[in-house]
């Protein structure tokens, strides 16, 4: 699915958030980087651990924080696996850093936010939660929105690297962000 070229983002930066299950190095998130230039967005890529239970979330948490804290525009949150989990972690934990995030955009829960992991609800985020789940990915996504469980997102008949690896699940990805985030959409 060919991105539709005659709309952008506005301005806003991208910060990724790679969590558990994704595949280690650097250039992981080469394409996605690639790909939210060619949209309108610069990006930084949080550094992460390998795998699960191995992530460093705390040292992500606190990357995280300090990444926020020094942005002078909103950001956009790309998190994959458990990097969402961080995400919530952090704009519970401190709630003024919501007003530094545009959205969040979600690709795919681990099975482990129902096993205890993220036992406490979000609360009611300010920004939107956009939620992808790859229909072969074999995690279950769950969004806590104050005292309320959301399960609504968007599916892809993906599996759960193909989030990070796949061109053509990139743009289906983007093409289903640039129609869902008209608050922050202009005309080329």
């Amino acid at each position: 699915m060919p991105l539709d070229n005659t709309r952008s983002f506005l301005p806003h930066e991208a910060l990724i958030i790679r969590g558990a299950r994704t595949p280690a190095g650097n250039g992981t998130f080469d394409g996605w980087r690639s790909d939210l230039k060619a949209a309108g967005l610069l990006s930084v890529q949080v550094p992460g651990s390998d795998y699960w239970p191995h992530i460093d979330h705390k040292t992500t948490a606190v990357e995280v924080c300090r990444i926020l804290a020094q942005a002078e525009q909103p950001q956009l949150l790309l998190c994959h696996s458990y990097g969402g989990n961080i995400a919530f972690q952090v704009l519970r934990a401190v709630p003024a850093l919501q007003e530094k995030v545009a959205a969040i955009i979600h690709m795919a829960s681990p099975l482990k936010l129902q096993m205890g992991i993220f036992p406490e609800p979000a609360p009611d985020l300010q920004s939107p939660v956009i939620g992808f789940r790859g229909l072969h990915d074999g995690t279950v996504p769950v969004y806590y929105t104050g005292s309320r469980i959301d399960t609504s997102l968007f599916e892809i008949d993906c599996g759960h690297q193909d989030f990070v690896s796949n061109e053509a699940v990139r743009a289906q990805v983007l093409a289903v962000l640039q129609a869902q985030l008209s608050p922050v959409r202009i005309e080329a």
